[in-house]
């Protein structure tokens, strides 16, 4: 970014069909898909302050989908978060027992049949390379 560009953080909150897009440093337009906030608020900026469309950087700060929602949407994502977690956790577990098992000196054959899992995922646990999820 230039030092012309500008970054502007917008509030979306549902009423009735529409999304109200509240600007931080002021201003108030409206959409009705989230998926069109940037050219909206694009568009808006570009027209109310004279700054080219290309040097606007919109931030979708925060999201109110609307009453009763936001208690379901932070539980959701609670949710999805703690899966990510366990997921890690069974991930480590069986990659950390696949290799106790061979190891110990059964064949690949054999750590697959004990966990149930195919000869080839036990190469695949067993390997010297890790491979990290980002």
């Amino acid at each position: 970014m230039t030092s012309a560009d500008i970054t502007v953080e917008v509030h979306a909150q549902r009423q009735g069909k529409w999304w109200v897009l509240r600007l931080d440093d002021g201003g108030t337009t409206q959409v009705k898909s989230l998926g069109d906030v940037d050219e909206m608020v694009t568009d808006y900026v570009s027209l109310m302050r004279g700054v080219p469309a290309e040097n606007i950087l919109v931030s979708l700060v925060s999201i109110d989908p609307g009453p009763g929602m936001a208690a379901k949407v932070k539980e959701a994502k609670q949710a999805r978060d703690e899966a990510d977690r366990a997921q890690e956790v069974a991930a480590r577990a069986i990659r950390d027992t696949a290799n106790a098992l061979k190891n110990s000196g059964l064949a690949g054959l054999e750590v697959a049949r004990v966990l149930g899992v195919s000869p080839q995922r036990v190469s695949q646990l067993t390997s010297k390379k890790t491979w990290r999820r980002h």
